[in-house]
């Protein structure tokens, strides 16, 4: 009997520590404002609103992970036009962050491609990361909220 309730005492114990780091996690996580998408480069933040972007018809293949390809036609920008546009010209790396935290890296040569790398509208109103002609369907990330440039 004695080690049925150590048991339940236990068990209760990580319920109760499992929701505290959920409430922690959940609350310490950084938020953008709706509509916007953060740069950061040096330490510094900025918002770029998505209704002042100059954006263009996109459209291209994408690949996913069982290598069948998918047409992309959408609203979007250059991910090189977006990074300037935060007065940002040399650089080696980005990670684009998802709203979940997923991130994904390009490097300086996948941004400098010519239609290669772009952040497009989706249907919601978030925004995804695309990247043509690239066998790595991880690094399409949805929701994106920042872009941080290093």
């Amino acid at each position: 009997m004695k080690i049925k309730n150590i048991k339940t005492a236990a068990l209760i114990l990580m319920i109760l520590l499992t929701i505290t780091a959920a409430i922690f996690h959940l609350t310490a996580r950084d938020t953008v404002p709706a509509g916007c998408l953060r740069i950061v480069f040096n330490g510094t933040k900025t918002e770029v609103e998505l209704s002042s972007l100059d954006l263009q018809h996109i459209q291209g293949a994408v690949v996913n992970g069982k290598g069948e390809e998918r047409t992309i036609e959408a609203q979007g920008i250059a991910v090189s036009e977006l990074i300037a546009l935060a007065g940002t010209e040399r650089y080696s790396a980005i990670t684009v962050t998802a709203d979940d935290e997923y991130h994904a890296e390009l490097t300086a040569e996948d941004v400098a491609v010519s239609e290669n790398a772009y952040f497009i509208l989706q249907d919601d109103g978030g925004v995804q990361l695309i990247v043509f002609h690239d066998t790595n369907s991880k690094r399409n990330v949805t929701n994106v909220i920042q872009v941080e440039v290093s």
